[in-house]
């Protein structure tokens, strides 16, 4: 690993907290574009490790990827000490990886570094900007950091440009890149064994692949996720990513004692070391898992913090305004979902929320125009994600348009898998109960991941008086 760096700085610096903006990619490689975004996730983790230095998420810092702001207002955007910039490049055999920091009053630059790895050396590098950066700006690092530091020793180069691959298509959310993601990640262990972050990823893409926007059945995708987040934790106890996938492995396999375990022990290391690398995807996950064991005052509480970690993120606003909602708390939801769809007017999650939400408060009308945005952005997606446009269809009166994701669902089941649950949760919206429950029954038997919320979610309330129904929320064996 070859570096050189230069620092400049006068009288006392106060640098409490800063934002990592976009690396950029000065190459047309996209290869070098998924790096660039790989060394900033990288290094908001890292830097989020450094008591006392408040390091903004990803998501947040991700806006001025593209901006012709200048540092002044980004910091001020931002509530910044300082921002640090940087590039990646290829250079001959290795990269070439520049970076900065700049005062976020004054656009004064603080500190620059040169480093020269080659891929296995990536994080590495990474490390070494980061105890660059504490001396800049006189933080002394804790013997845990410093340890954390040391876990990231240099790996095979190849290893680690397939890790990189495997988590660009990770969070694509469709079947081709979890495919795409898990070949990645496997090439990744073909050269590095004891890589535990590639077992990670494949534990990621499985859990994913039996979630709302993959296509497999939980029974064929947990366990394989279960068996890679284990060997993931196995080589490094320490991964806080491991340790929230396996949370959401086990809450999936509705395992609700081991899913708590799992999920406190990821915040607790995220807390404890740094922030989750890609935002608050944990505490979310987290607070998923609170609100459906109908435990909403805390599941607002983590809800809060993860829109802290990423404010500007309409996840973590969609779940804090769901938990507030299941809390009883409808106004304060209704602004949850309001920010996230002045954020991103097209995000499907916020567009289905804010559907939910306006039909449940006997404003159907009003919904339409949030069920048309996500038909139109629901119809390649899996079946479980259309079926829940045939279900908002049904409810606000459009049989037809239910009926019509129906039939091409049922076409699509004799040839594919295709979840029972969608089937119950078209005949749900449609008003047909009897056969919403004959189709929950086969859910059951599939043990699908869409069942943690019998209990405690509002759409299944139209059941709650079925014998059947209270039979099947008995079978969960959910906790007291």
């Amino acid at each position: 690993l070859m570096f050189a760096y230069d620092k400049w700085w006068s009288g006392e610096l106060s640098v409490g907290s800063l934002a990592v903006l976009p690396i950029s990619a000065l190459s047309t490689d996209p290869e070098i574009g998924y790096l660039a975004d790989s060394i900033t996730e990288g290094l908001i983790g890292e830097l989020g490790r450094i008591e006392g230095l408040s390091v903004i998420s990803r998501t947040s810092s991700n806006r001025y990827r593209t901006t012709d702001l200048g540092v002044p207002d980004i910091a001020g955007e931002l509530g910044v000490d300082a921002l640090i910039e940087g590039s990646v490049q290829p250079l001959d055999d290795a990269l070439k990886i520049e970076v900065r920091l700049v005062d976020g009053s004054s656009d004064r630059q603080l500190w620059s570094g040169t480093y020269e790895p080659d891929w296995g050396g990536v994080r590495t590098a990474q490390g070494r900007i980061v105890r660059d950066v504490a001396e800049t700006i006189r933080i002394d690092l804790t013997p845990e950091t410093e340890a954390q530091l040391a876990r990231h020793q240099e790996i095979s180069p190849q290893a680690f440009r397939y890790w990189v691959l495997g988590n660009h298509h990770l969070f694509e959310n469709d079947d081709e890149a979890y495919a795409n993601a898990l070949r990645a990640f496997h090439s990744a262990l073909e050269f590095e064994p004891g890589f535990a972050e590639a077992y990670a990823g494949i534990a990621q893409v499985h859990a994913y692949q039996a979630g709302w926007f993959g296509s497999d059945s939980a029974a064929a995708a947990l366990p394989l996720a279960k068996e890679a987040a284990d060997k993931a934790l196995k080589l490094d106890p320490g991964l806080a990513v491991a340790h929230y996938t396996l949370g959401i492995v086990r809450y999936y396999s509705w395992d609700w004692e081991g899913a708590e375990s799992a999920f406190r022990a990821g915040v607790r290391l995220s807390r404890s070391v740094s922030g989750f690398p890609g935002g608050s995807t944990g505490e979310v996950e987290f607070a998923n898992f609170l609100a459906a064991m109908g435990r909403s005052v805390e599941a607002v509480a983590i809800a809060a913090e993860a829109v802290e970690i990423d404010p500007h993120s309409t996840v973590p606003l969609n779940e804090l305004g769901l938990a507030l909602e299941l809390d009883g708390q409808t106004d304060a939801a209704l602004k949850m979902y309001e920010r996230a769809l002045a954020m991103d007017p097209n995000d499907i999650q916020t567009n289905a929320m804010m559907a939910h939400f306006l039909i449940r408060a006997g404003s159907p009308d009003e919904a339409i125009p949030y069920v048309e945005a996500l038909a139109k952005a629901t119809a390649p997606m899996s079946p479980t994600m259309q079926s829940q446009t045939a279900y908002l269809y049904g409810l606000i009166g459009r049989e037809r348009r239910a009926g019509d994701v129906l039939e091409l669902l049922e076409v699509q089941a004799e040839s594919e898998y295709v979840p029972s649950v969608a089937f119950a949760f078209i005949y749900l919206g449609m008003g047909d109960h009897e056969e919403t429950l004959n189709w929950l029954e086969a859910a059951y038997a599939e043990r699908d991941i869409s069942l943690v919320w019998l209990r405690a979610a509002p759409w299944f309330d139209a059941l709650r008086d079925y014998p059947r129904f209270r039979n099947l929320v008995a079978r969960m064996n959910f906790p007291d």
